[in-house]
């Protein structure tokens, strides 16, 4: 995704007035960001519906990543939101600053 997200160069797309070339390029980045989600939720079901929340696409399981439709359900492309309304980004999770022992 991220790979995705620099060859395309969404931002000089809207410099250079290509709207709906970026709104085609955003899309995409927000299905595979859905995708990315769907996948993290039984390993960190926290994190995956911080991701589905940012999206506007509210996860369909339970706080532990469970109780949902199985991923063949889930993982089909264009099953996102129709209307994808995102929220405010904030870190998925949070930086870890690490502190070197004293020897």
């Amino acid at each position: 995704a991220n790979g995705y997200a620099e060859s395309q160069a969404p931002w000089a797309l809207d410099k250079a007035g290509e709207g709906e070339r970026v709104a085609q390029v955003l899309a995409v980045m927000a299905e595979a960001c859905r995708f990315i989600g769907h996948l993290l939720a039984p390993v960190a079901p926290a994190g995956a519906a911080r991701i589905h929340e940012q999206l506007g696409a509210p996860a369909p399981y339970d706080e532990r990543g469970a109780r949902g439709p199985g991923l063949a359900a889930l993982l089909v492309w264009g099953a996102g939101p129709k209307d994808w309304k995102t929220a405010q980004p904030a870190p998925i999770f949070p930086r870890l600053e690490v502190v070197e022992a004293a020897t």
